[in-house]
């Protein structure tokens, strides 16, 4: 199973040094989304935990 990060980021798009960085410490895979609304920061995270189900929440981070 993939190491997963997403990037939720209220500025209009995540910065590169981030998605950078997340590569080169050693994720998989870099999910950036820009222009995320406090209110919906929740669904988002609740999404991206339980769709990997309980192995895959440990392999999921959220910045």
């Amino acid at each position: 199973m993939k190491n997963i990060l997403y990037i939720f980021d209220t500025d209009p798009w995540p910065s590169p040094f981030d998605i950078n960085v997340a590569y080169d410490v050693g994720f998989d895979v870099v999910v950036p989304f820009g222009g995320v609304k406090p209110d919906k920061s929740k669904s988002l995270v609740e999404d991206a935990m339980f769709s990997r189900g309980i192995d895959g929440s440990k392999k999921t981070k959220i910045f």
